[in-house]
């Protein structure tokens, strides 16, 4: 006895359920008419619907990372920066277009700068990468390659398009109270701006004199930045 129409349009949605993969994010029509699941963008000029599922973006901020996401849990990778640095930003500049996962540490205060020793870092130069256990100060491309290279990252980018980079966070964790304990706008206040207090608190960034050149060979480097307190 053939089935209503309505227990056939059941059926056929508990089977398009079923058959529909587990982390699939996108939905579109192939050039032979069928309907394509996939986890990955479809191809260049295909227009595809995004599905709600596991793999989409989750509560917490967190992209899909396509095939890194083994490689960034085993070999974490850290950019530590700091202000008014050149280097810095074309260290951040290089692992952006090479498609690389990372988390990016200020160190701007006293407070950071012990934050970053208590990592193990103890010269504060920058910029410095960190690959899982592996450190690297001052921005050269070869070294910095040769260190995302082993750890297995891939040559070129294979980051959705609509990846973005977790944004900078500070070294040290703000404390709590930090509200109450910011200068004071008085001008009698011993923490008012100009004050031996509050100057303390800024760091100094300091161009190293003679920064080490690299072999002949090697690419040119560019000078770390020196930050003391």
């Amino acid at each position: 006895m053939p089935l209503p129409s309505c227990s056939k349009i059941i059926v056929l949605i508990g089977l398009a359920a079923f058959g529909l993969p587990a982390a699939a994010q996108f939905k579109w029509t192939g050039p032979d008419g069928k309907v394509i699941y996939s986890d990955s963008p479809p191809p260049p000029g295909v227009t595809a619907s995004t599905l709600a599922g596991p793999a989409a973006a989750k509560s917490d901020g967190r992209q899909n990372l396509a095939g890194l996401a083994p490689i960034a849990a085993k070999y974490p990778v850290v950019l530590y920066t700091t202000s008014d640095c050149s280097p810095c930003q074309q260290a951040r500049s290089y692992l952006t277009a090479r498609g690389i996962p990372f988390s990016e540490k200020t160190i701007k205060t006293p407070a950071d700068a012990d934050a970053f020793r208590a990592a193990g870092l103890t010269e504060l130069r920058f910029p410095t990468l960190g690959v899982g256990r592996e450190h690297n100060t001052g921005f050269e491309q070869s070294q910095w390659s040769s260190l995302l290279d082993a750890a297995g990252y891939p040559a070129k980018s294979m980051l959705p398009a609509s990846y973005r980079p977790q944004p900078a966070q500070s070294m040290a964790p703000a404390p709590a109270n930090a509200a109450s304990a910011r200068p004071s706008n008085n001008p009698g206040s011993p923490a008012a701006a100009g004050s031996p207090v509050a100057s303390e608190a800024v760091p100094r960034i300091i161009e190293p004199k003679n920064p080490i050149q690299p072999p002949s060979a090697a690419a040119p480097q560019s000078p770390a930045t020196t930050i003391r307190f």
